[in-house]
């Protein structure tokens, strides 16, 4: 089909100009023109792709030994046939590339060419690309761009040391940027690009080891970009660690009043980190972020209790590779944040727009629970300092969660479990395969399961939450909660919308007739049990 469509197309290059015009005067006014000189499907169905992945596989189709053979014959190569493939899409707006570090070179001056000039968003995901390459790309991107995502990452052995990038128009619509954040002192690849993109309003970066990229984007940042309002750092990798001091740094950066901030587990946030994030209270309204340096209870409380736009706290990632004793809590006591004056709660400004909240709430005297999940005495347990303290700090916290009347997502728990291969002495470990679970797998189970927590029962004051009437996901993992058929049949009262409840676990009797319960008569609620704890 390509090949007949290249055939006609240079036969009509080859007519004589009063045959062009002739066939011309043919066509209907209704005709399009570009499209009516062949029953191609390529001439008719080309301009209709709108998005495009993986370009270079096409070329394959013609690579083949009895395709090169017949292209031969006819004095073609697979690249002349895969140029003229990509001239027909003429309209493709998204593009797609990734694990492409192998194209040729021509292969990428092709996709360029044709491709490129129109895009409204590029994906180009790639490992062991030369500096030059990288420099070249991004000269090209067009001013018809609007979205860049370019997760690239320089090989060890380089061709080519010079570092600037020329040329290139002013990106003025790009308004989503992704991009590695891998500047070195070798190769300085973003100084000629980053100026071009003054309307970003969304920047997410990719770190890497290397701190000097932290610096430079913040200067970029700083002198370039000042639309920022929502910034992202991830570690594709989630092997490499960025200090308190370069993410304060990027956070400084931003001259308008961010909306997000979204950082990764291997961002390693603190004292700093939060005093920048605070210079944008007045806009902020999500935040999430995991890995805390610093005694988190006190900056969790600036940042919660100053944000009057706040919607979105998260500083749980249920995630099975997370790093749980990295996991900040807040302290119960601040979380109630009582006044003694008014002898009431100090009233917050996030208290009508918190719409998710993720946190463990901690400090909480249980002397219900002597023991951990290994039936071990705890160690230094809280105690309380007078008989019925800790149900009457309970009854605060809950009175806090219900002042946030909007709340869709409450997740106070969180997974305990890594792979076996990524524990240490600070772990207990154990192997466990459920039956429905892929055969083999090892759990390993931590020692910071949690214990100063909310019992999450009538008797402790849950009634209070009654005023959660949007709540939809409800995530109480591995804490010491008392819940069973009494609770979960007030929550399907009270929480008309919940659609989610995570926590119910197979070695505890209440929770498993709890979910009897949920199965019978609430089938809205999904509450999956989870595997059955081996007790060591």
């Amino acid at each position: 089909m390509a090949l007949a469509d290249y055939l006609q197309a240079q036969e009509r290059q080859q007519k004589t100009g009063a045959d062009y015009q002739a066939e011309l005067a043919r066509l209907t006014e209704s005709q399009d023109r570009t499209l009516s000189f062949t029953n191609s499907p390529l001439s008719r169905y080309g301009p209709l792709v709108h998005s495009l992945s993986e370009p270079s596989a096409m070329l394959e189709m013609f690579t083949t030994a009895s395709a090169e053979m017949q292209l031969k014959s006819m004095h073609l190569t697979p690249l002349d046939l895969f140029r003229h493939l990509l001239s027909r899409c003429t309209n493709v707006k998204k593009l797609s590339l990734s694990d492409c570090d192998a194209m040729d070179d021509k292969v990428w001056e092709s996709v360029i060419e044709f491709l490129v000039p129109h895009l409204q968003e590029l994906h180009i995901r790639t490992f062991n690309m030369t500096a030059s390459k990288y420099r070249f790309i991004l000269s090209q991107c067009p001013a018809t761009l609007e979205t860049l995502y370019f997760n690239v990452w320089f090989s060890d052995n380089q061709n080519s040391l010079e570092v600037e990038v020329d040329g290139g128009v002013p990106l003025t619509r790009l308004k989503k940027l992704t991009i590695s954040l891998c500047e070195s002192e070798k190769y300085p690849t973003l100084s000629a690009f980053l100026p071009r993109c003054g309307h970003v309003e969304s920047l997410m970066l990719l770190i890497d080891h290397r701190s000097s990229s932290a610096l430079q984007f913040s200067d970029a940042i700083r002198n370039h970009m000042p639309n920022i309002n929502s910034i992202s750092i991830i570690d594709a990798f989630r092997d490499f660690k960025l200090t308190d001091k370069d993410c304060a740094s990027l956070l400084s950066a931003c001259p308008m009043g961010l909306h997000t901030v979204d950082l990764a587990d291997t961002v390693q946030f603190g004292k700093l980190s939060c005093d920048a994030l605070l210079r944008h209270a007045a806009t902020l309204e999500k935040f999430s972020a995991v890995t805390w340096t610093s005694p988190s209870s006190s900056d969790l409380k600036r940042i919660i209790t100053s944000c009057p736009k706040l919607h979105t706290l998260e500083t749980i990632f249920d995630r099975d590779d997370a790093e749980m004793k990295m996991i900040p809590s807040i302290n119960a006591k601040d979380f109630i944040d009582w006044d003694k004056d008014s002898k009431t709660l100090t009233p917050w400004l996030c208290e009508s727009t918190l719409k998710v909240l993720a946190i463990k709430v901690s400090s909480i005297p249980r002397p219900d629970v002597t023991c951990d999940v290994h039936k071990i005495p705890l160690w230094r347990p809280i105690k309380e300092t007078h008989p019925g303290e800790g149900r009457l700090i309970q009854h605060r916290v809950y009175e806090r969660l219900s002042r946030f009347t909007n709340l869709r997502e409450l997740c106070l728990g969180h997974i305990a479990y890594k792979r076996p291969e990524e524990h240490n002495e600070d772990w207990e470990s154990e192997e466990y395969t459920d039956d429905e679970s892929e055969v083999g797998i090892s759990y390993v189970y931590p020692t910071d399961h949690q214990y100063d927590c909310l019992e999450m029962s009538l008797e402790s004051g849950l009634g209070q939450l009654g005023t959660l009437k949007d709540l939809r996901v409800l995530n109480t993992s591995w804490m010491a909660m008392k819940i069973g058929p009494n609770e979960v049949q007030w929550m399907a009262e009270h929480w008309p919308k919940l659609r989610t409840f995570d926590g119910l676990r197979k070695e505890n009797k209440d929770q498993v007739d709890a979910a009897a319960w949920i199965e019978q008569n609430c089938s809205r609620i999904y509450a999956e049990l989870k595997f059955e704890f081996e007790m060591l």
